[in-house]
């Protein structure tokens, strides 16, 4: 199970940003700063221009509420490891939304497994809406046909 805890992080913690849209992953190492997926200044919007990288908590945070992410679901690797597993990434790129995210990245780090939970809910409500689509237009109705025009904008707006 996930848990949102909202104390003070500790070295090799997952934290997490609430951007308004999705949530920001990266390890705390201490010394209020933050590794992470990061853009280099000026290419925010360029995920072939993202790496790994340091930045302070207050830079991460950005002011979006932030909190340390636990998990019992998988072992956790003790807090030097974790903190040595992610500057061992330092600089390294290959960002890739699906596969090789900021929560892969910390996953990785504290557990030893790469996943997104983020991924995981986008790619299984995308599967519920093709259903949907798949079985209205079997049926050839043409408001069904709306309907689902309307939710699959709704899906991926």
């Amino acid at each position: 199970m996930i848990r949102k805890n909202m104390r003070r992080p500790l070295p090799g913690d997952i934290i997490v940003a609430d951007r308004k849209y999705y949530k920001h992953y990266g390890i705390y190492i201490g010394s209020n700063q933050v590794i992470h997926f990061g853009a280099e200044k000026g290419h925010e919007l360029n995920p072939s221009r993202a790496k790994v990288i340091k930045t302070s908590l207050k830079k991460f945070q950005k002011g979006d509420p932030l909190w340390v992410e636990e998990s019992d679901e998988y072992n956790a690797f003790d807090s030097d490891k974790v903190i040595a597993l992610a500057k061992a990434r330092l600089g390294k790129r290959g960002y890739n939304i699906l596969t090789n995210n900021c929560e892969h990245f910390a996953n990785e780090c504290k557990y030893g497994v790469k996943r997104s939970r983020q991924v995981e809910i986008v790619i299984k409500e995308a599967g519920r809406v093709a259903s949907i689509a798949i079985i209205v237009f079997a049926s050839g109705s043409p408001l069904g046909r709306i309907l689902v025009y309307r939710n699959l904008y709704k899906a991926v707006a």
